[in-house]
């Protein structure tokens, strides 16, 4: 009987010894970091993005602040598994870390004093590889100076169709044709005034990034 107790004992030992063990085993041939896929917040929600590298790595050796800039994103729901595409048009801020990344920065090289610039992609690559985290969303500062400045170029509307209007009457009110020319000449100086200040607000409105997109590397 005292042998049986002292066996008995070992077999118990042995058993969750290879419990252990076995754990250990799975434990061990888990990777994370394999199953895990890369994923993009857009608007606040999580999505799959399987080339989502490879969309920062193009992003960042862009002109992302260049009117023209163009990003389009493949992206599919957890749950539902629907696939959908997320097409964007226009500039884009790009914030690292809590910090703006302005349009001169380390991911572009730049070639002496001219304008030509190839991208770092060594620096990108480095970099890519530590991002933990991204966000894509509205810029509120950006909609809002947008809005502000449609609404300027609306007034100047106003003000142009009102000095057309201005300009036929004044036009047939006018008995004298000197007359008539320099009250015409008069109007439509203004009115060019008024055009070339349209453009300028077009062309700052066009400038102003609508998305924003927030990189965490910590």
């Amino acid at each position: 009987m005292k042998l049986i107790i002292p066996v008995f004992l070992l077999l118990i030992f042995c058993s969750e010894l290879n419990a252990q063990q076995g754990s250990k085993i799975k434990l061990k041939n888990v990777s994370v970091s394999e199953i895990k896929l890369a994923t993009i917040f857009l608007f606040g929600k999580e999505y799959t993005a399987r080339q989502r590298n490879l969309l920062l790595k193009e992003i960042l050796s862009s002109r992302f602040y260049d009117p023209n800039f163009k990003m389009e994103v493949n992206f599919q729901e957890f749950i539902s598994n629907k696939k959908f595409n997320f097409i964007h048009k226009g500039p884009t801020e790009i914030i690292i870390n809590s910090s703006k990344l302005s349009n001169r920065n380390l991911f572009v090289t730049y070639h002496g004093a001219s304008d030509i610039e190839t991208p770092n992609k060594e620096k990108i690559n480095s970099f890519v590889e530590k991002v933990k985290a991204v966000y894509i969303d509205s810029s509120r500062k950006g909609i809002l100076k947008s809005k502000e400045l449609k609404k300027d170029i609306l007034i100047i509307n106003s003000e142009i169709n009102q000095q057309s209007l201005n300009k036929k009457k004044k036009y047939f009110d006018s008995d004298s044709p000197f007359q008539k020319e320099i009250k015409l000449d008069r109007i439509d100086d203004y009115i060019n005034k008024l055009e070339r200040r349209k453009k300028r607000i077009e062309k700052k409105s066009n400038r102003i990034p609508l998305i924003q997109i927030k990189i965490l590397t910590r």
